[in-house]
């Protein structure tokens, strides 16, 4: 499932899977220059390896290696409907495609 909107917390848990890991298989920040997807030329791609990678090192530490986040709440909100697996709510709250994988596009 694709979201375009104002962030996604790729340290949500309704985007983990029980094992800890990301259902999050991309994020594209276009305010943040430096790595566009192939083709482009705006913003920063994140991989799911590099997401990965900062969900080992924890918040603090992981938001450095990838540092976008939803300042909005909207970002979150849009999602979890969704898309959420319902982890933060102990599988009360599930999103329409609970199961899915996300891209994340702001």
């Amino acid at each position: 499932m694709g979201v375009a909107d104002s962030g996604v917390d790729y340290f949500h848990p309704n985007f983990r899977n029980e094992d800890g890991s990301s259902r999050i298989l991309r994020l594209w920040d276009q305010s943040i220059p430096g790595n566009p997807p192939q083709g482009y030329v705006t913003g920063t791609e994140y991989t799911k390896e590099e997401i990965y990678e900062a969900l080992a090192l924890g918040e603090n530490q992981g938001r450095r290696l990838v540092p976008p986040i939803d300042y909005s709440g909207h970002g979150i909100s849009v999602p979890v409907i969704a898309a959420g697996n319902g982890r933060a709510s102990d599988g009360v709250n599930q999103g329409v495609a609970y199961e899915s994988a996300l891209l994340g596009l702001y």
